[in-house]
């Protein structure tokens, strides 16, 4: 439970870290597409760590064991991503799609929800995990469709 208090107390950090780097950069005018992409990579280390570190924790199976949630969960959520970018790369979209079920917003509250129930009883840190799965998957089949879509380039 401790460790999880710290993980929890750590990611916190990290988010309010990275909402004053942005802020910051932002108001100096100092904000540039370099800073933008390694805040990007900073976010998925940070959010993979986490879900890894969940892979340690002594958690029940519902349908499916927790490694293959979590597993899901951290692809769902880097596919989410990497699904967004590759579209803009191979430029068959001409605005980045920020569209999808799941957002990194939402990504992040479940995270956090998932600490915060794990901390008074680990198999509650599973439900949390289970919709992250689920829905950041959908995400980014939902991000493909829009990209493949007709109309696109």
């Amino acid at each position: 439970t401790f460790n999880l208090v710290l993980a929890l107390i750590f990611f916190l950090l990290a988010g309010l870290l990275d909402f004053i780097d942005g802020a910051v950069a932002r108001f100096l005018q100092k904000a540039t597409k370099k800073g933008a992409y390694l805040d990007t990579i900073s976010d998925r280390y940070v959010e993979g760590i986490i879900l890894l570190g969940f892979l340690f924790l002594p958690l029940p199976a519902f349908l499916l064991s927790a490694k293959v949630w979590i597993f899901l969960a951290l692809f769902g959520s880097f596919l989410t991503t990497y699904s967004k970018a590759a579209a803009k790369e191979k430029e068959i979209v001409t605005e980045e799609l920020k569209k999808g079920f799941l957002t990194r917003a939402e990504r992040i509250i479940l995270i956090t929800l998932a600490m915060v129930l794990g901390i008074f009883n680990f198999s509650w840190l599973l439900y949390p995990i289970i919709i992250l799965a689920i829905f950041s998957n959908i995400t980014a089949l939902q991000r493909i469709y829009l990209s493949l879509r007709p109309g696109q380039n």
